[in-house]
């Protein structure tokens, strides 16, 4: 199964904590904040605060816009998270989030490590680029403002924040990236446990 969704598709909700929103891109089938097995999302972050708590999940964040942010993880102090790259943690922690200067939009994954083992990394795509992978749910999202993208024998045409979600039958799964600018996506790999 392939989707190509589009901005307009993702559901807007308020954050668990009530202090922000998020667009939800997608989730699996289960229902609740408490009991996902994976989500992804793109939330609006407006000004410092504290994060919601998702017991017993893991998350991993990314900056897609803004100058990024300062996390403080249960009283630990991280090195400052910028555009582009990401930080994985756990749901349970106690996290106050400190914006380094204006508003930021971040991209998260929630997911269960009891019931997935994920991987999220960015790509800046000057070049074509292929790759193949196994995993159960994959999950191409375009951070910039055009993407050209093959799977197997068909092909999409992304535009930003356009993801491509795929879900694997059997055997590896070919993807192809190109762009005629530089461009940055992210690849996000869930394989079920």
């Amino acid at each position: 199964m392939i989707q190509h969704l589009k901005p307009h598709d993702y559901l807007s909700m308020p954050w668990k904590n009530g202090a922000g929103t998020t667009m939800e891109i997608a989730r699996d089938q289960q229902q609740g904040l408490d009991q996902i097995g994976w989500r992804l999302s793109i939330a609006d972050v407006q000004q410092s605060g504290g994060f919601s708590v998702f017991q017993g999940l893991q998350r991993i964040i990314s900056v897609l816009k803004g100058q990024g942010f300062r996390l403080s993880v249960d009283g630990q102090l991280m090195p400052d998270l910028t555009p582009h790259s990401a930080y994985a943690f756990s749901g349970d922690a106690a996290v106050y989030c400190e914006l380094i200067q204006d508003p930021i939009q971040d991209f998260n994954l929630i997911y269960d490590p009891l019931q997935f083992k994920a991987r999220l990394q960015w790509l800046a795509i000057n070049t074509p680029q292929q790759l193949y992978t196994d995993a159960d749910v994959i999950f191409i999202f375009n951070a910039s403002e055009q993407l050209q993208l093959h799977i197997g024998t068909q092909a999409y045409c992304l535009s930003e924040y356009d993801c491509v979600r795929i879900e694997k039958e059997t055997g590896l799964q070919y993807i192809s990236l190109a762009s005629t600018i530089s461009s940055r996506c992210c690849i996000v790999e869930l394989v079920a446990i």
